[in-house]
């Protein structure tokens, strides 16, 4: 039989990355998806024989993240917004995607938090792994408070990078099967939410979580947090053997 050719599977991911370029350009719902769409497609407005006008809701369509914009259209509302395909080309969204990245970009991503971290990425034994994820230097790092950082007025990048660098560390863990990396990344990656979502203001909490529970579920190499507990309690839960 043959084989029915049709369009590739479309990233889940791809819907949120969508809401948040929308999001920043309509600066949170200030501007809604009528006027965004008066604004960019004013051809697509027409009367019926009636008098009524009739628009394909095409803005309505990227407020929900059903359909992707276009190259050309991306570029348009930069001219006009500037930043919003910043939103559109996160770097979240590529370590979110189901298709991990390279083992480059994963190295580029955890270099601003710790740069040393970056040489274990792919390049390790798993087996000896330990000392460098678990040392207490690299855990204050993840899970404490800086508060030299916060008065110098660097907690906004320092916030986003560590949830940048911890999902680095959880794709690359998955990548290799090492279970002791995993357990503390994806702790670190659940820790870190909610102060980074106070800088990310296009991208939801609940939006991350959701994306990070359905991209990263346990399996027989993992240990998990439940998500009951990613909000409340961090402690870790391990999978009943």
């Amino acid at each position: 039989m043959n084989q029915k050719s049709g369009r590739p599977r479309k990233d889940p991911v791809e819907k949120y990355r969508v809401q948040s370029w929308f999001n920043f350009v309509s600066e949170n719902g200030l501007r809604s998806a009528y006027e965004l769409e008066q604004e960019f497609s004013p051809q697509n407005f027409k009367k019926d024989d009636d008098g009524n006008t009739t628009y394909p809701c095409t803005w309505a369509k990227y407020r929900s993240g059903k359909i992707t914009p276009s190259e050309s259209l991306l570029a348009r509302v930069e001219e006009l917004y500037p930043g919003s395909r910043a939103w559109f080309n996160h770097p979240i969204w590529r370590l979110l995607a189901q298709k991990p990245p390279s083992s480059d970009f994963l190295k580029a991503s955890i270099a601003p938090v710790k740069p040393r971290l970056a040489k274990i990425i792919g390049e390790y034994d798993p087996t000896n792994s330990y000392r460098n994820l678990s040392s207490e230097h690299t855990y204050k790092y993840f899970y404490e408070f800086d508060l030299v950082k916060s008065f110098a007025r660097y907690s906004q990048k320092d916030s986003v990078d560590k949830l940048i660098g911890a999902l680095a560390l959880l794709v690359d863990s998955e990548k290799r099967q090492c279970r002791m990396q995993n357990i503390y990344s994806h702790h670190a990656v659940i820790c870190n939410i909610d102060i980074a979502c106070k800088y990310l203001a296009y991208i939801e909490k609940e939006v991350l979580l959701e994306c990070i529970y359905n991209r990263f579920s346990p399996t027989e190499y993992f240990n998990f947090i439940s998500y009951q507990e990613s909000v409340g309690d961090f402690s870790l839960i391990t999978p009943s053997s």
